[in-house]
């Protein structure tokens, strides 16, 4: 199978693919990813069907993906080998969501469950490949 030899994926959303939801959940197919980017618009989905043994998962911040990674990462014994959470904010004005206040609910929630896991959590306003495709 094809994806039992990938560690590392890109799922990004364009005009031709505005919702990534599907591609989602196909995640469990890919046994041996160890990092994962969600470029796109969150997709309709939970994000507990990964199975892999991710160290690193990086997306864009919404809302909802907050919240959705924040109950996902609440279990824990959801992707035990996690190391590092990247959320990427949009520089685009005119398609920006604002990063919370770090007195926000949702950022708080985020930092403590992370905190609680020992996962190292960054907010990132562009994509930043080197950090993300490293030994």
């Amino acid at each position: 199978m094809v994806g039992d030899s990938i560690e590392g994926l890109h799922i990004q959303s364009s005009p031709f693919m505005p919702n990534i939801g599907e591609i989602v959940e196909a995640l469990p197919c890919f046994k041996s990813l160890k990092m994962l980017i969600i470029d796109g618009d969150r997709p309709e989905t939970s994000f507990d069907n990964i199975v892999a043994p991710l160290e690193t998962l990086s997306m864009r911040f919404t809302p909802d993906t907050c919240h959705s990674l924040t109950s996902a990462l609440e279990n824990p014994t959801w992707l035990p080998t996690l190391k590092a959470v990247r959320m990427y904010q949009e520089t685009n004005p005119l398609r920006e969501t604002p990063r919370p206040n770090p007195e926000d609910t949702l950022e708080q929630s985020l930092q403590s469950v992370c905190a609680a896991r020992d996962i190292q959590l960054a907010w990132t306003s562009d994509w930043q490949y080197s950090t993300y495709f490293q030994d």
